[in-house]
């Protein structure tokens, strides 16, 4: 038997050892420490008794949100959306779902077409009484390699993925200001926080929402207004099933290992995030080891949290490794030049 493994795992695994050793001797002053920084955690309930907008809120994690939204007390619903007969459609579902004593309201407008006052106008008084802002509204598009992505594409996916949310965003956010009182909830992705074969204008846009959230947080930082940026792993929704049925191979590999989750459970974690005031919501252990990597910059939500992040980044950066280099390893294995690229430039 090869002992070059053992000559590899056992200096590596002590390594670790004394990373975690020489952590837990500064971990009480630096506990301390951030919890002056981080100060105590408020919670709120934005949704009982709360005026919540739902964009895409006629399927998928939208229409999972504004049910539970419905379920918990919310006062008013209000869902906007392409598809009208859609809308309508979940409306029905939303009534039911809070038992009759939750006024719900349809809006019906392309956020990729409308402009800012279109939008202001169509959602009027509304905008004014604005609890919780999800911005659910988005699209993955045709998911396929840089050569195959057609200019509209990267157009679509910030048309709707990005100035969608910043156009509703800004309908809203002056009355959460007078009242000093909001959340806006915005539906980023895994794809927030890593690049993916096969998914560059998806995750180009993703990235771009996650900016967006950091920057409104810090605008909004001397406000009672929060900012919360939801990062799901794939969901069984209309927008996967359509997005399946094109994506690359390679792609596929790479994703399935965060597995498939049901909208309405990630309607519940976005609910429990945006009650917490979490800056950040992930899912599964995937979501926190990526949370932590790419915590950056952005406040910390708690000094448990400010500590974990501290002391985990290290493994959790040497377990990144690991995968990107396994993610690597699927792509060498299941691309190949496409034939008609190729053709193309002989």
């Amino acid at each position: 038997m090869s002992l070059f493994p053992y000559l590899i795992v056992v200096p590596l695994l002590g390594l670790i050892s004394v990373a975690v050793a020489l952590n837990v001797l500064w971990l009480a002053p630096i506990a301390a420490l951030l919890g002056l920084l981080c100060g105590s955690r408020k919670r709120a309930d934005y949704v009982r008794g709360g005026h919540v907008v739902v964009t895409g809120g006629g399927s998928g994690i939208g229409l999972a949100v504004a049910q539970q939204c419905a379920q918990g007390g919310a006062r008013q619903v209000t869902l906007i959306g392409r598809n009208l007969e859609r809308l309508e459609a979940a409306k029905k579902e939303v009534v039911a779902a809070g038992d009759g004593h939750c006024e719900v309201v349809t809006v019906s407008m392309d956020l990729r077409q409308a402009s800012q006052s279109e939008v202001c106008a169509a959602l009027g008084v509304l905008a004014s009484s604005v609890d919780l802002l999800v911005c659910s509204a988005g699209d993955s598009g045709q998911p396929e390699i840089l050569e195959k992505i057609t200019e509209e594409s990267w157009e679509a996916m910030y048309g709707i993925n990005v100035l969608g949310s910043v156009k509703v965003a800004n309908a809203v956010l002056p009355g959460m200001k007078i009242r000093n009182k909001g959340m806006v909830c915005l539906i980023g992705s895994m794809a927030s926080q890593i690049g993916i074969y096969g998914l560059s204008a998806y995750t180009a846009s993703k990235f771009a929402v996650r900016g967006f959230a950091e920057c409104l947080r810090m605008e909004l930082a001397a406000t009672d207004v929060r900012v919360n940026l939801v990062c799901p792993p794939d969901v069984d929704t209309p927008m996967y099933r359509r997005e399946m049925e094109t994506k690359p191979l390679v792609c596929q590999k790479i994703s399935e290992g965060a597995g498939l989750w049901k909208a309405g459970d990630i309607a519940n974690g976005i609910l429990r995030g945006v009650n917490r005031r979490d800056f950040v919501t992930g899912f599964g252990i995937d979501g926190f080891m990526l949370n932590t990597i790419t915590g950056g910059m952005y406040h910390a939500e708690s000094p448990l949290n400010a500590v974990c992040e501290v002391l985990l980044l290290p493994l959790f950066r040497l377990i990144g490794m690991f995968y990107q280099n396994k993610f690597d390893g699927i792509v060498c294995k299941y691309s190949a030049p496409d034939p008609s690229i190729v053709a193309g430039m002989e």
